[in-house]
């Protein structure tokens, strides 16, 4: 049984709500008319949906809403009402509702929304328990040398990276910008053979350059292969791309500690200082790139060939 709690300072309207809901013996409905009687109501029971009056929510809304779907697990918010304006139900909707019902059509709505707002939460939840089951991963991908194809790939190792608990946001944003450093050398610098000292001299002509060789032979037939390995204790990405590669003996060559030019704009540096190791295969044309989990002793940083 889903218990669902109803807050709305207007009797009639809290009734009616209760009525239409009272019917489904699989719902069992809770009544009240501000939301601090409801966040003690939820803080003393367990409710897996809440319907909250559009107007009531509306003083405070983000802080309000943030407080009702809070919990050990998230809670939907459904509002309605019909004395409220339009933008206050973007906003709460961009705020987390799980939608919104006007009064003069919950009759004929509310019931369905209910049922498919609750089977929605119910999916997150068991798919949140299966998740926490899943003790590695393993993904490859192909890419053509589109980098369009780039910021989407980016989100998804974000998000697996989040999803196993790897690091905090911060880290997880670091981690996606060393990511797109090693997928645009194997892009530009690999596949398509673009020089650096190019990009220095020009940009236009660099990413004309790259655009030009996407459409000739070899660069077009070349691909980058990408690989990304989860588990609870590290995520490891390994990128190759079909290139010569590069003098993997110049990698750990430091840089002049007075020119802070040379240091802007060096992605190896970037990379290092991102991840807790950096590897490059002898030909210079794969890289792996190891992130261990936040709060795991380490013994500092490695970038190796």
């Amino acid at each position: 049984m889903s218990s669902i709690l109803v807050i709305s300072p207007d009797t009639p309207k809290r009734q009616q709500l209760h009525d239409l809901l009272s019917g489904h013996d699989e719902w069992k409905t809770e009544l009240c008319s501000s939301i601090a009687q409801g966040l003690d109501l939820l803080a003393s029971g367990t409710f897996e949906m809440v319907i909250a009056n559009l107007k009531l929510v509306a003083e405070d809304q983000a802080a309000n809403l943030a407080a009702l779907m809070s919990g050990d697990a998230y809670r939907p918010v459904l509002l309605t009402g019909d004395d409220g304006r339009v933008d206050q139900v973007v906003a709460g909707l961009q705020a987390g509702a799980a939608g919104f019902i006007h009064s003069n059509r919950l009759e004929n709505e509310l019931v369905d929304h209910i049922t498919r707002v609750l089977n929605a939460a119910s999916r997150n939840k068991t798919q949140a328990r299966l998740l926490k089951c899943m003790t590695a991963s393993t993904s490859t991908f192909e890419l053509e040398n589109d980098p369009c194809l780039l910021p989407a790939l980016l989100v998804r190792f974000q998000a697996s990276v989040a999803m196993f608990g790897i690091c905090d946001e911060a880290d997880r944003t670091r981690i996606g910008m060393a990511l797109e450093e090693a997928l645009s050398n194997a892009l530009y610098h690999g596949n398509l053979e673009v020089s650096s000292e190019l990009r220095k001299e020009s940009l236009d002509r660099y990413y004309d350059t790259a655009a030009d060789r996407r459409e000739q032979s070899p660069y077009r037939e070349r691909r980058i292969h990408v690989t990304e390995t989860l588990t609870h204790e590290s995520a490891t990405f390994i990128i190759r791309d079909e290139g010569p590669g590069f003098d993997t003996s110049k990698v750990n060559a430091e840089p002049d500690p007075d020119d802070l030019e040379a240091v802007s704009g060096r992605g190896l540096m970037l990379m290092q200082a991102f991840m807790d190791e950096v590897i490059y295969n002898d030909q210079g044309n794969q890289v792996t790139l190891i992130k261990r989990k936040s709060g795991d002793d380490d013994e500092g940083l490695t970038l190796a060939a």
